[in-house]
């Protein structure tokens, strides 16, 4: 009859159709969730920071060209050879620091509310990616850069990272 436990306790189906659904909402929550924590700082001290998501798109662009697999056809820069995903954290990292950076440094020194120069970094970061990536889609990612973006530390069937979060 599919009972566990009691006989008035929950019914297998159900308990798998809430684990479903957890792992849903971890999987679709989980970077927006990094966003946040990153923005709930320039909220916290009356600042804003609309370029965040942005960031993070352009992130993901960078990283996804970065590692894209040597014998790929649709590979957007043929000539380079395949990378290593510490090298490309490292450089998706420094590159997001330059326009956290750049942001700072417009908000301090040329005296622009926070609002308004990051809703202007927001759109040159948006250009930039159209222009690195074509305005094309990205494929032919590296089978371990495959794994991480689908959730899974190690092999296919490892931890699935979005509840590191939670």
């Amino acid at each position: 009859n599919g009972c566990i436990g009691d006989p008035k306790g929950f019914y297998l189906p159900y308990l798998l159709f809430v684990a479903v659904l957890f792992g849903n909402l971890a999987s679709n929550t989980a970077v927006r969730f990094l966003i946040a924590l990153g923005v709930s700082g320039c909220l916290i001290t009356k600042g804003t920071d609309l370029s965040a998501g942005r960031q993070v798109g352009f992130a993901a662009c960078l990283a996804g060209v970065l590692l894209q697999r040597a014998n790929y056809a649709g590979r957007l820069f043929p000539n380079m050879p395949e990378m290593n995903m510490g090298v490309v954290l490292l450089i998706v990292l420094a590159i997001g620091a330059v326009f956290g950076l750049l942001n700072g440094l417009i908000i301090a020194f040329l005296n622009v509310p926070p609002f308004i120069a990051t809703l202007g970094t927001q759109t040159i970061i948006y250009g930039i990616s159209l222009v690195f990536t074509d305005a094309q889609p990205i494929g032919g990612f590296q089978e371990s850069y495959n794994n991480l973006i689908n959730g899974c530390i190690g092999d296919p069937k490892g931890f699935y990272l979005p509840y590191l979060l939670f």
